[in-house]
C-alpha cells in the first residue's frame, strides 16, 4: 500500500553556547506528518554537531539546515515512526456522530460490583502404572 503522508518541518531552534551566542551547540528539530484526512503526528528531537565540529548560526543556510534535518530524521527513523503514529491514530475509536446523551439520574447509593471469587483448579491426579523391576 502506497504511503501518501506528507511531512513538514515545524521546529528548527538553534541553541547556542552561553559564552558564544553565535556557536550552535544543538538544534531542536520537530516534524509533523499528515495523511490528508485529518490525521497527524508530531515528533521532535535534539541534534548535536559531531565531536570537534563547530556550527555557527550563519552556517544554517537552507541547504545546510535541510541536510542536517533530513539526515537526523533518517538516522532516527522518523518517517516510519510518524507513519506508525498516524496508522495507530486511524485505528483509535472515534466519537459517535450526532449522539446526544440522555438525562442520567445519578445514584450514590449503588454498591460496587463485587470482585469474582478466584477459581482454584483441582489438582490433576494421573494414574501411573509403576513398573516393578526384579533385581
Amino acid at each position: 500500500m502506497a504511503n501518501n503522508n506528507t511531512y513538514r518541518l515545524v521546529r528548527l531552534e538553534p541553541r547556542c553556547l552561553a559564552d558564544n551566542k553565535s556557536c550552535v551547540c544543538e538544534l531542536v528539530i520537530g516534524l509533523i506528518g499528515e495523511d490528508g484526512e485529518g490525521n497527524s503526528a508530531y515528533i521532535d528531537g535534539i541534534w548535536k554537531p559531531e565531536e570537534g565540529e563547530m556550527l555557527m548560526l550563519n552556517d544554517l543556510t537552507a541547504e545546510k539546515s535541510s541536510k542536517i534535518v533530513n539526515q537526523f530524521a533518517a538516522d532516527q527513523n522518523w518517517w516510519s515512526s510518524l507513519d506508525s503514529q498516524i496508522k495507530a491514530q486511524k485505528a483509535q475509536p472515534v466519537n459517535a456522530e450526532n449522539f446526544e446523551a440522555p438525562e442520567v439520574t445519578l445514584d450514590t447509593t449503588v454498591e460496587p460490583t463485587p470482585e469474582p471469587e478466584p477459581v482454584t483448579p483441582e489438582p490433576v491426579v494421573e494414574d501411573v502404572e509403576e513398573e516393578v523391576n526384579d533385581a
